[in-house]
């Protein structure tokens, strides 16, 4: 250690110069580094649902080239509304703009509009159409929801890197004894904290949620290694004969601390490293590194800028505040017992309390939109083309379950449906029929054998079509002087066939004759008297997809196609083709069919649905299917979760169990410690669901790594602290000198990792906000039952935490 400590103060500048050179190009570097927000690509090799989803995107990679953006806002007049819809609809890039109302039980109207973009969500084309929609949104509280939306939105807005920066700053220049050393200490996190975002780039790519709390993380968790390298040098400094000699022995005493200190908070992360959800990999080697550089930095940067600043770090030296633990210290003592039995009990409450936490998965509780307007969740069966006959009835099986709304496969097409059950099978298929619902209505009737009945005068014949003109049945499908508007033109004939005719009623043969030598065709003719008919006649009839398609097909070049113009009818029958449908279907090699449910996302009820549709679809998932899907996604996370949160949970103690046992020589130590972080895991965990909060999955398994990797430091410093102070007084003294010399350390390092966190967990959307809340929650019952517990009962156990020490005492 002693050459080691000479090497970094003889070369400090050159150092200093190196390190930040690299941090500057590790900028740049860190611009090539890809971001991965796709959660299901994390998923371990043997997932079904992973299979699934590679499968379908090699089969069907037209998927990825549109995209969809919902955008939900409150109380809109039908006005504003209507402009609102034809601003939308004018962004480049979009397709179509649908939009539909709903009142909400709470009062109010809710208007949706959803965007489809004819891009890739994460397209420059369609983050230029999410731009634009903010622009026309203006100042209006909007939800939004879609992939688009996903693709776009920032996970931490950027000024929150600044914000927590100034608040560390806040902390430190309160809590330290001088004005300046908080910035040393920044230039050297910093640097750090670059170098650590540049060298990300020897992955590749990392998961966007690892790249939104790492920086935070490696200022939090990293940021007392300078305050304890800077507390030795101020010590060192008065007894030493320069500022060299004082960097020298500064860095010899404070080296196995220091790296102690990082070594557990290292190994902590590391353990993330052996999820089956492989993010914990991505998550645990980039938090890792960076608290190694954070290292690295603390002893090949700061020592540099500590001497080029002796004097000004000198001069600008102030008191810091004196935070007084006597009555704390004194109360830890006396109530040792009582309160080593509080804790037996909040422990196993914690621990019981905790179990019953409710976790989420997916993020979908956060979908603002969906709870007011109800959510579409798609699950796919995506199998080999030849297993078609196999998997027809399994999927006739599936249709049939409770809350299954409808299976759209190959067979889907042939399948026949009511009038009534029209519209949702057009949805399901994609198939947008651009004629007013009154139109469809009868073309559906006319192909079911229906014909043109009743009868009427010439002038209700005549009111009638112009009734349904002004009421928009014909609206944006008239071509001109085919249109409506040229039969109507002719007023002087109509009114001279209507006098004469006067009450005389005719059926569609009789008007066609009596409306001869007019605009009005026999087609014509025919056609509104069908339309009449449909109307006033119950539709019962079934048809499947494919034969209504063949049917408007001919229909449309005659007939109706007279009511609309043969331009619009060529159009509507060349929308209605079912091929493009059939094509989304049918990949080169597989074939995919899409369960539509009216389920949640995640929860129970849909984990249990999923579990029943896996046994029906069991016999050709053996052959080469998948069943996929968000709620598969979620039911495979919640299946193998406990297990998984074991495992971590188990390596994570056992890991810091070796290095505390080493570091003290004893086993009792760790047994307490470990006990006292472990309980702040409960803790956290058992709060949250008494308050109602769920818990997204990794932010229990990262609160459990971070924890027992970093905050167990501070029980760690109290404990050295508390050991040696023992070898010169009783334990009463002992631990109120532990308290003095720990209290203003654990309480600065506690407070940055508390505020960056909770102020990433109130800032940033969705899974992010829930990891940092929960490692903000976590800090703050770790520290509050370390300074509680942990010296009550070291103090209890005396004779086992500093055996050797007093062994060593009597001898002398």
């Amino acid at each position: 250690m002693e050459r080691l400590s000479g090497f970094l103060v003889r070369r400090r500048n050159v150092l200093l110069v190196l390190f930040l050179l690299f941090a500057v190009v590790c900028l740049f570097l860190s611009r090539l580094v890809e971001k991965n927000g796709d959660l299901k690509s994390y998923l371990p090799e043997s997932s079904a649902t992973k299979r699934g989803w590679e499968l379908m995107k090699s089969e069907f990679p037209e998927d990825d080239a549109s995209g969809t953006l919902k955008i939900m806002l409150r109380d809109l007049d039908a006005k504003e509304a209507e402009a609102l819809k034809k601003e939308f609809a004018s962004l480049g890039g979009v397709n179509a703009v649908s939009y539909e109302e709903r009142e909400t039980e709470e009062g109010g109207k809710r208007s949706l509009y959803t965007l489809t973009v004819g891009h890739k969500a994460s397209s420059a084309e369609a983050s230029a159409v999410y731009r634009g929609a903010l622009s026309l949104i203006g100042g209006r509280e909007a939800d939004l929801a879609g992939n688009v939306y996903l693709s776009n939105v920032p996970i931490l807005p950027p000024w929150v890197m600044l914000l927590a920066v100034g608040i560390v700053l806040t902390v430190l220049l309160v809590m330290s004894d001088s004005w300046l050393s908080p910035f040393l200490f920044l230039i050297s996190i910093l640097s750090a904290i670059a170098m650590n975002v540049g060298t990300n780039v020897i992955f590749g790519r990392i998961s966007s949620i690892t790249d939104a709390i790492a920086a935070i993380l490696q200022l939090a968790l990293s940021m007392d290694y300078s305050i304890m390298l800077m507390a030795r040098y101020r010590q060192e400094r008065q007894n030493a004969a320069d500022k060299q000699e004082a960097l020298k022995n500064a860095l010899r005493a404070s080296f196995s601390s220091i790296a102690s200190s990082a070594q557990t908070t290292i190994v902590g992360l590391l353990t993330l490293v052996f999820m089956s959800f492989t993010i914990g990999r991505d998550m645990g080697f980039v938090l890792a590194k960076g608290v190694l550089l954070s290292l690295l930095c603390t002893f090949c940067v700061l020592p540099a800028l500590i001497a080029l600043f002796d004097r000004a770090i000198l001069k600008t030296a102030k008191k810091a505040p004196r935070i007084g633990t006597a009555r704390l210290s004194s109360f830890a003592y006396r109530a040792r017992l009582p309160l080593t039995v509080c804790f037996v009990v909040l422990f196993a409450v914690s621990a019981f309390l905790q179990g019953n936490r409710k976790m989420t998965y997916t993020g979908a509780e956060l979908d603002n939109v969906s709870a007011v307007f109800g959510q579409e969740n798609d699950m796919a069966l995506i199998y080999k083309k030849e297993l078609e006959e196999e998997v027809r009835p399994l999927l006739e099986r599936a249709e049939k379950e409770e809350r299954v709304k409808i299976v759209l496969s190959n067979a889907f097409f042939d399948k026949r449906f009511t009038y009534g059950e029209l519209p949702q099978a057009l949805a399901a298929a994609g198939v947008r029929v651009g004629v007013h619902e009154s139109i469809l209505r009868a073309l559906f009737y006319l192909c079911g054998g229906g014909q043109p009945e009743g009868e009427m005068s010439v002038a209700e014949f005549v009111s009638y079509l112009a009734q349904k003109a002004n009421g928009g049945v014909f609206d944006g499908f008239l071509d001109g002087e085919a249109g409506m508007g040229a039969f109507m033109g002719d007023a002087a004939a109509l009114l001279r066939i209507s006098n004469e005719a006067g009450d005389a009623r005719f059926d569609a043969d009789g008007m066609a004759e009596a409306l001869s030598g007019t605009a009005f065709t026999k087609e014509l003719v025919r056609a509104g008297y069908l339309l009449y008919a449909s109307e006033n006649h119950p539709v019962e009839n079934k048809l499947s997809l494919r034969e209504l398609s063949d049917f408007l097909k001919k229909e449309f070049s005659g007939g109706f196609g007279a009511l609309i113009g043969e331009q619009t009818a060529a159009r509507l029958a060349s929308s209605f083709d079912l091929a493009a449908a059939e094509k989304k279907l049918n990949g080169e090699h597989f074939a995919r069919a899409v369960i539509r449910t009216d389920l949640p996302t995640e929860g129970k009820e849909t984990f249990a649905a999923v579990e029943k549709l896996n046994g029906i679809f069991a016999p050709v998932c053996e052959k080469g299917a998948y069943l996929f899907g968000d709620s598969t996604y979620a039911y495979e996370m919640d299946r193998d979760f406990s297990g998984e949160f074991f495992f971590i949970s188990v390596l994570t103690m056992a890991a810091i169990f070796l290095i505390v046992a080493l570091t003290f020589r004893s086993a009792a130590i760790p047994l307490i410690l470990i006990a006292v972080i472990q309980c702040a895991v409960y803790v956290t965990m058992a709060i949250m669901h008494l308050a109602g909060m769920s818990i997204f999955f990794l932010a229990v398994i990262v609160l459990q790594s971070i924890l027992m990797g970093a905050t167990i430091d501070y029980a760690i410093l109290f404990t050295s602290f508390y050991r040696e102070n023992r070898k010169s007084f009783e334990p009463r003294e002992a631990v109120k000198k532990a308290y003095e010399r720990s209290i203003g350390t654990i309480l600065t390092s506690s407070a940055i990792l508390l505020v960056g966190t909770l102020l990433v967990g109130w800032t940033a959307i969705e899974m992010v906000s829930k990891i940092c809340l929960a490692i903000g929650y976590g800090t703050l019952a770790a520290t509050i039952l370390i300074l509680v517990f942990t010296p009550a009962m070291l103090t209890l156990f005396d004779r086992f935490t500093v055996k050797k020490e007093k062994k060593k005492k009597i001898e002398k």
